[in-house]
């Protein structure tokens, strides 16, 4: 064939290619809502117009196919409808004249989509270089090929374009298929926003910005607040214009009607007396469309106008409300995101995928727990309206769960260290009990269950004991501290500071002595003789600081210790625990309640036992300005000319005594002539000895004094049950959390107590709040986690503050309960199935695996159904056989 031939037949080719272009192009004119059905509809038709621009053209024929290629280069699933027609104008002018040059098929376009039914090819062949001529010693024209062979030819190189090339072997291997991660569907859920959800190039980059890239991340967005609609009203109702109104009513017809502006789809909602059209002009989504359903009940958030003598929304907003009419709109706080292009998505993320998402959490935790199911609680939660709180705690008692599941997991995985069974006796405890008049509430008994379980069990106590102040947690302690003495081990009590091991001294010392248990006061470090007593075992529990713990004393049987955390926590970890064989048992207590993502941060890998209580509702508590400050003496006065006892609290400048002795003593003199006149006054401060402040305590315990003036140092003391009344001077520079203790100091005594802060004389606006806050809030967990709002984590954990995990959707004060109950479930889950490895628990490990690696990247759980070797299997079977029994996990 000659070159004239081939050049021939190559125009051809271009012009069935091009012709494919303009069948599509054609096709999306006619039936402009199908044009979203054509996926990637620009990319599509690329290919071919390269194709075609392989052929020999002329200059003209080459502009024009430049042309093209710039118009359809412009193709967005976005375009609204002008600018869709506009192109599709555009182009179809461009293949007129392209068709004309080339050789347009004599036979009309048919509507059918061809650049949906023929693959487009992504690389296309390389053009086959003419053959080489021989030339003969006497040339001869060469024969003219027949028809039937040119027609042979055409229709060879129009399959080999058509055909799907094979792949060069210098191509990259295809991509993994996507991992199944959360939600389960990597098909689904998996996938891209822009190829599932059609969202535009710009919104895909501002929610990668905000690390929204799969359809999975976009459900497992947390709204960032909820805003209230109007009230829905019905089509009867007089709705104004211009107005933003929530229309409620049954959906009577729904059409889709063509004008030259684009499409435009409507539904006419009703409620038997008067009719509102709802109207979105350009491309509505089928699945949008099918939601109004003739019969069915829907709201509408939209701006209402008069067109003729009809009532019609525009673009309006599906919205759900409840029977009363009110609902909730979801806010996200996208930059570059509209909250109604977040909702447009989140709609059609969970209109196509809602049915695949796969629910990790299995079905008998979800029966026990009564949790909706996860695509239902997605719904909820973005879609609100009087089911928010039941779909936000079906998420949050996921996170907890998976959180529990791997904390359960790293302790299966740790080596079991060797601890010290102690023989539990209750001799000494009772004695203690019986003498002092006291006994245990239930709460407390069922914290101290779990303390002596412990205790009598060869695997070293880990646990944390945190409750309200003034709930027995210290009593509590040294009841465990006696079991382990008489047990013949020794127990170490670490405070903040020497004046908080001085004060646990000073209130256990008589106590242990009762029982014929020495105690010993150590500040720092031991000296020689305590040394040497500690070595010998003549010591069985020691009071001092943090110090103790860097080194650690040497003692005869070290068997418990008890760690008191106040302001900072998670100050001593188990590796710091010393080791002479065995590993101590570790008893954690909090001087106040415990946030509960502190809680699962620093003591997640921890037993958790809760204290329940609130101080009583009966308790005074009042605020006073500086220039009212005799009006609060006065009422102080009234409980101690009762024959009652009183506390004035001076407040700590910036951890130190604000007055000397000599000026506590003249503010005493003035007490006694302004405030209390004939009272007993005593001084208790941080500058007085120990023996000073010892007696002065006893004084007042023993009623010897009535009026104990003192800083903040008090709160470590032990209560006394005669004291009655708190003055509060500058109550404005206390923290949340000691003001908190402080009322509690007289909150527990022989009635209820009154606490009166008296503000300084230029009151800080944001100390006024805290004290305001502590006045109307009663519950001491609810203010740690409003303490935590306040100086953030790093402010109580310091440098743990990073291993906090990022949680999403867990509020401290309304899932508290979730803690314990999501533990419960997850331990009772692992003690079944240690590592997740039967295959009804994979959806359940493969996300417990990716929601770990996003709380802590780079760390692993080996979460995988191989990971218990063969060899430690074998060994848990032998020591069940060896045991008779079932195999805990």
């Amino acid at each position: 064939m000659s070159a004239t031939d081939i050049s021939g037949v190559e125009r051809a080719v271009a012009a069935c290619a091009l012709d494919v272009v303009r069948r599509t192009v054609a096709y999306a004119r006619r039936d402009e809502r199908s044009a979203g059905a054509v996926r990637c509809f620009g990319a599509t038709c690329l290919p071919w117009i390269d194709r075609a621009a392989q052929a020999p053209l002329e200059d003209e024929e080459k502009g024009l196919l430049a042309r093209l290629r710039s118009t359809l280069e412009g193709w967005a699933d976005s375009l609204d409808g002008p600018a869709r027609s506009a192109l599709f104008e555009g182009a179809a002018i461009t293949l007129d004249a392209l068709g004309t040059l080339l050789g347009a098929p004599a036979e009309p376009p048919a509507l059918e989509p061809l650049a949906r039914l023929l693959p487009a090819p992504p690389e296309p062949p390389k053009p086959v270089p003419p053959p080489a001529v021989a030339v003969p010693s006497e040339p001869a024209p060469p024969p003219a090929p027949t028809p039937e062979e040119l027609e042979a030819e055409f229709q060879a190189l129009l399959e080999a374009v058509c055909r799907s090339p094979e792949e060069p072997e210098d191509r990259p291997p295809a991509p993994e298929a996507p991992r199944p991660g959360l939600l389960g569907e990597p098909e689904g859920t998996g996938r891209g926003i822009d190829e599932a959800l059609g969202a535009s190039p710009a919104t895909v980059a501002a929610l990668a910005e905000v690390d929204v890239r799969t359809v999975a991340d976009l459900l497992l967005r947390a709204p960032a607040r909820l805003d209230l609609l109007p009230r829905a009203v019905v089509p009867s109702e007089p709705l104004e214009e211009d107005t933003p109104v929530v229309v409620r009513g049954s959906v009577r017809s729904r059409c889709t009607r063509h004008r030259p502006q684009g499409w435009i789809f409507e539904v006419v909602l009703t409620d038997g007396e008067a009719e509102v059209t709802c109207r979105w002009t350009g491309g509505v989504d089928d699945v949008f469309r099918h939601r109004f359903h003739p019969g069915a009940k829907v709201a509408i958030l939209g701006a209402v106008e008069r067109d003729g003598g009809r009532t019609v929304l525009l673009e309006g907003e599906v919205v759900s409300v409840d029977s009363r009419g009110q609902g909730r709109q979801a806010g996200y706080g996208i930059p570059g995101v509209p909250d109604p292009e977040v909702r447009r998505l989140l709609r059609r993320a969970l209109d196509r995928f809602g049915g695949r998402i796969l629910d990790p959490v299995p079905e008998e935790i979800r029966r026990n727990m009564k949790l909706l199911d996860l695509p239902e609680a997605l719904d909820r939660l973005h879609f609100p309206s009087q089911g928010y709180r039941r779909g936000r705690e079906r998420l949050a008692f996921d996170e907890l769960l998976l959180y529990q599941l791997g904390v359960g997991m790293l302790r299966r995985r740790a080596p079991q260290e060797r601890g010290i069974a102690h023989p539990v006796s209750h001799r000494l405890v009772g004695q203690i009990l019986a003498e002092r008049g006291r006994s245990l509430s239930d709460p407390l008994e069922v914290a101290f269950s779990d303390i002596r379980r412990d205790l009598g069990a060869s695997r070293p106590m880990n646990r944390l004991l945190q409750g309200e102040v003034g709930s027995g947690k210290g009593l509590l302690t040294l009841l465990s501290a006696v079991i382990v003495a008489e047990a013949r081990s020794q127990v170490l009590f670490l405070t903040p500071d020497a004046l908080a091991a001085e004060h646990r001294y000073l209130f256990a010392e008589p106590l242990l002595r009762s029982v014929g248990l020495v105690p010993a006061l150590v500040i720092d470090q031991p000296d020689p003789a305590q040394a040497d007593a500690l070595r010998r075992g003549e010591v069985h529990v020691v009071f001092g600081t943090r110090a103790l713990a860097r080194p650690w004393p040497a003692c005869r049987r070290l068997g418990l210790v008890v760690v008191e955390e106040r302001g900072t926590y998670g100050t001593v970890s188990l590796q710091d625990l010393p080791f002479q064989g065995h590993r101590p048992d570790l008893l954690v207590v909090s001087d106040a309640p415990l946030p509960t993502s502190l809680a699962l941060t620093v003591f997640g890998g921890m037993d958790i036992s809760l204290v329940p209580g609130q101080l009583g509702a009966d308790q005074l508590l009042r605020t006073f300005p500086s220039e009212e400050r005799l009006d609060a003496y006065a009422l102080a006065r009234t409980e101690v000319e009762a024959g009652r006892q009183a506390y004035v609290v001076l407040p700590l400048v910036r951890g130190q005594e604000p007055l000397t002795r000599s000026d506590l003593a003249r503010f005493a003199d003035a007490l006694r002539n302004d405030a209390f006149p004939g009272a007993r006054i005593g001084i208790f401060s941080g500058l007085m000895n120990r023996e000073d402040r010892q007696r002065v305590h006893d004084d007042f315990s023993h009623r010897r004094v009535d009026v104990l003036v003192t800083t903040t140092v008090i709160e470590d003391g032990p209560p006394v049950s005669s004291a009655t009344a708190m003055v509060v001077e500058q109550a404005d520079r206390f923290d949340l959390v000691r003001l908190h203790r402080l009322r509690a100091h007289v909150a527990h005594g022989i009635r209820p107590g009154r606490c009166l802060f008296i503000l300084g004389s230029t009151p800080d606006p944001a100390g006024v709040a805290r004290v305001d806050l502590v006045l109307r809030e009663r519950d001491g967990f609810r203010i740690a986690e409003m303490d935590l709002a306040q100086r953030g984590a790093e402010g109580l954990l310091g440098e743990r503050a990073s291993e906090a995990p990022a949680f999403r959707w867990v509020d401290g004060l309304e899932h508290r309960d979730l803690l314990v109950r999501s533990r419960a479930e997850a331990f009772a889950l692992l003690s079944q199935r240690p590592f997740l490895q039967s295959p009804e628990h994979e959806p359940l490990r493969r996300t417990l695996e990716d929601t770990w690696q996003r709380w802590f990247p780079g760390s692993s759980l080996g979460a995988g159904g191989g990971s218990e070797s063969a060899a430690s299997r074998r060994g848990r079977r032998r020591r069940r056989h060896s045991r008779g029994g079932s195999d805990e996990g």
